[in-house]
């Protein structure tokens, strides 16, 4: 089974795919999406959320976690404060799940095997899509 994680930011998003049989868990690749803080958000977000579901088509993935957002100052732009980075960030999640929607993946529980064996953490952990 292939899990795409997500370490989502306007600025960084990190990304890692892992190969998974329950037991064993093997890193298959991972990179980090940078955008820069000349591009209008929009285009920020939009490079992200494609990127990601090209990750997610490149590699098959069959679920993905999308990590929770932390509430800190924004290291990379010292313009946005806590709320408007914890906002942007949220808009990238919500971009991300909208290109993922769709992209295949079992429901834990279902004929792929029992909910418990699907990984738990602090991220949002489901089918692509």
């Amino acid at each position: 089974m292939l899990i795409l994680g997500i370490d989502p930011g306007l600025a960084n998003t990190g990304w890692g795919v892992v190969d998974t049989n329950g037991l064993r868990h093997r890193p298959v690749s991972y990179s980090v999406i940078t955008t820069s803080p000349d591009m209008t958000e929009q285009m920020r977000i939009h490079t992200i959320a494609t990127a990601i579901g090209q990750v997610a088509d490149h590699y098959h993935t069959q679920y993905c976690g999308i990590e929770d957002i932390y509430f800190t100052r924004s290291k990379a732009d010292k313009n946005i404060t806590n709320s408007q980075s914890a906002i942007l960030v949220a808009k990238v999640i919500g971009a991300i799940s909208h290109q993922l929607d769709g992209k295949g993946g079992q429901e834990p529980g279902t004929a792929d095997g029992p909910a418990s064996a699907w990984p738990e953490g602090d991220s949002e952990t489901g089918p692509c899509g």
